[in-house]
């Protein structure tokens, strides 16, 4: 399978960081770049990257933002995000990350380790959603198939109920008359 990861900054520096990371540490990887939020919003909706690596502070459209219109996008939410930030209280920014929707967080400087385990188990939890949703499409599928099978075994039930020159009752346990047809109402009056 190949894999993709985006990353949005406005800062070169730090995108040719995540390049030589990513080289190093997951050499397969398709590796996309965008920088600004707008370009990156645009990238993501196109390519669907398995992961995003997404800077906090950016003219224009911020990265609390960005990710929060990825999320609320029915193509990109389920996309795992590593936010990352150099600026403010660590602890503060990683609050607002996440109730932005955020997956994990990294703080500058980027530490190698850190960096190759977040997004190691970013592209996990995207394999197992992907996954799931699979499973639960193929499931969505069999009920349709099966409901449409009970269906039709339902209208030709019925046809022979109604139109059996035998007298058929229908009865619950204890015995109560739920439906008759023709036949019987005609046999019994």
């Amino acid at each position: 399978m190949n894999h993709s990861v985006l990353a949005v900054d406005d800062q070169p520096a730090i995108l040719m960081l995540f390049s030589s990371l990513l080289k190093k540490h997951f050499p397969h990887f398709k590796y996309l770049t965008a920088s600004s939020g707008k370009t990156g919003l645009e990238i993501a909706k196109k390519e669907l990257p398995d992961t995003i690596l997404l800077d906090i502070q950016m003219p224009g459209i911020d990265g609390h933002e960005v990710c929060k219109q990825l999320k609320q996008n029915s193509l990109t939410r389920c996309i795992p995000i590593i936010m990352i930030t150099g600026f403010g209280p660590p602890d503060l920014g990683k609050i607002k990350s996440l109730e932005f929707g955020a997956d994990a967080f990294l703080a500058k400087p980027i530490n190698e380790a850190e960096f190759r385990a977040q997004v190691t188990a970013m592209l996990r939890i995207k394999q197992a959603e992907d996954q799931l949703r699979q499973e639960r499409d193929s499931l969505e599928d069999l009920v349709k198939q099966k409901i449409t099978e009970l269906q039709k075994k339902e209208a030709l039930f019925r046809a022979l109920f109604k139109n059996s020159n035998d007298s058929i009752f229908i009865h619950d346990l204890e015995g109560i008359i739920l439906d008759v047809n023709k036949a019987a109402i005609d046999l019994l009056g």
